[in-house]
C-alpha cells in the first residue's frame, strides 16, 4: 500500500490539488454566468406589423407575453424577412399582413409569416411552439365568439371547439434551465480531461523513474496508484456539484449518498480505462493521444450535444465502452428524478463491468510484457 502514500505525496507536491478544484469552479461559474438568462429560453424576433391596428397590436403584446417569445422589434413597413436575420440579432420574423383585423370581425382567414433562422437551432426549438400556442389560442378564441355567437351555451360551444385538450406537465427540469444539463456537461468533462491528463502520465513516469518493473510484480501495486486521483477528484466533484447547488441553481433532487457509488467507479474505470491506454507509452509527455482517445468519445457519448438514443444502434453500441455515458445516466437519475439504488442496477452494473474488463486486459498486457523482458 506504500504506492498509495507515494501518489498522495506526488499529488500534494504538484499543483494537481490546486488545478483539480479551481479548474471546475472556474467553468461551472464561467457556464453559469454564460447561461444565466436562459433558464426558460426567451428567443428574440422581429414583427413586421403590416396592418397596424388594435388587434395587431394586442396579437403583438400576447406573443411577447409568452414564455418562449420576446418580441424585440416592431416594424410597420414592408421589408424582406431575409435582410432582418442576415446578423442573427434576431432569431425569427413573424409577418402580420395588411386587412388582419378586418378579415378577423368578417370571418376570414388571415395568412401569417412567420420566417425561422434555423442556423441557430437551439434558440429556435421552444421559439417555433410559442408562437404555435398563441395562435393556437387567438383561433380558438375567434372560434368560441363564432358559436355563441349561434346561440350555443358556453359549454356547449366549447364541446364544439375542442372536446379533446392536452394538460402539459413538465418533469425533472420544467424551466429548461441550463445549468442542469449543459453546464454540469461541460463541468463533468473538464473534470475528466483533468483526470485523464494526471492518469495518463502514472505508467510513463514509473517507467522514467525506473520504478516500473518493480511495481508490476504485483498488478495491485500498479492498481493503488489510482486510489489517491480518484479520490481527489471524487471531492472536487462533489464540492463543485455543493457550490452549483447553492448559488448557481443545480437541481439536485435525490441522496449524494446515491450518487457516491456510481461517481466513485466511474473514476475507478476511467482510472483504469487510460492507464491500459497508456501502458505502451515511455514518457509522460507523449500521453496526448491517450487523452483524446478518452476525452473525445466520452464528450460525444455524455448527452451534452445529442441524446445518445437518438443516434444509430452500432454508435449506442460503441458509446456503452466508455464510463461517462453510464455515469451521466447515474447521475440524471439520482439529481433530476431523485432516485436511489434501487433504479440504478443497471447502470452500475455496467461500470462494474467495465472496471473488470479494463482491469483484465491490464493484467494480460503486464502479463505480456513480463514474458517479452525475462525472455
Amino acid at each position: 500500500m506504500g504506492q498509495i502514500k507515494d501518489e498522495f505525496e506526488k499529488v500534494m507536491r504538484r499543483k494537481t490539488f490546486a488545478q483539480v478544484f479551481v479548474a471546475p469552479i472556474l467553468i461551472a461559474l464561467l457556464f453559469s454566468w454564460l447561461f444565466s438568462s436562459n433558464q426558460i429560453l426567451k428567443s428574440p424576433i422581429t414583427v413586421i406589423d403590416l396592418d397596424n391596428s388594435m388587434y395587431s397590436r394586442q396579437l403583438i403584446d400576447k406573443l411577447d407575453a409568452s414564455l418562449y417569445v420576446d418580441v424585440a422589434r416592431v416594424m410597420n413597413e414592408p421589408i424582406e424577412p431575409a435582410l432582418i436575420l442576415t446578423h442573427d440579432s434576431t432569431c425569427a420574423v413573424v409577418v402580420l399582413p395588411k386587412g388582419l383585423e378586418e378579415n378577423r370581425y368578417r370571418g376570414k382567414s388571415s395568412n401569417i409569416g412567420f420566417v425561422v433562422n434555423d442556423s441557430v437551432a437551439a434558440a429556435v426549438g421552444n421559439l417555433r411552439q410559442g408562437v404555435a400556442e398563441v395562435l393556437a389560442g387567438e383561433n380558438a378564441s375567434l372560434l368560441m365568439s363564432k358559436l355563441l355567437g349561434m346561440g350555443l351555451s358556453s359549454e356547449q360551444a366549447q364541446g364544439v371547439a375542442g372536446s379533446l385538450s392536452v394538460q402539459q406537465r413538465s418533469l425533472y427540469n420544467p424551466t429548461s434551465a441550463t445549468v442542469n444539463t449543459t453546464v454540469i456537461g461541460f463541468v463533468n468533462l473538464i473534470i475528466l480531461a483533468l483526470f485523464v491528463r494526471q492518469t495518463a502520465q502514472i505508467v510513463p513516469r514509473l517507467r522514467i523513474e525506473g520504478r516500473f518493473d518493480e511495481d508490476i510484480i504485483s498488478p495491485l501495486a500498479l492498481f493503488c496508484r489510482i486510489i489517491p486521483h480518484v479520490l481527489l477528484f471524487l471531492a472536487s466533484m462533489l464540492f463543485t456539484l455543493g457550490l452549483l447547488k447553492q448559488f448557481g441553481g443545480l437541481r439536485f433532487g435525490g441522496s449524494v449518498a446515491a450518487l457516491l457509488l456510481p461517481l466513485f467507479l466511474y473514476l475507478l474505470a476511467s482510472g483504469f480505462f487510460t492507464m491500459l491506454l497508456s501502458l505502451p507509452v515511455k514518457d509522460p509527455g507523449g500521453t496526448l493521444p491517450q487523452l483524446a482517445a478518452v476525452v473525445g468519445p466520452s464528450f460525444f457519448f455524455s448527452n451534452i450535444l445529442l441524446p445518445v438514443a437518438l443516434m444509430p444502434r452500432l454508435i449506442q453500441i460503441i458509446a456503452m465502452a466508455f464510463p461517462l455515458n453510464w455515469y451521466t445516466k447515474c447521475y440524471q437519475a439520482v439529481a433530476l428524478r431523485g432516485a436511489g439504488f434501487a433504479v440504478l442496477g443497471q447502470e452500475l452494473g455496467m461500470l462494474m463491468i467495465l472496471l473488470a474488463v479494463f482491469l483484465l486486459l491490464m493484467v494480460l498486457m503486464i502479463g505480456l510484457e513480463k514474458r517479452s523482458a525475462s525472455v
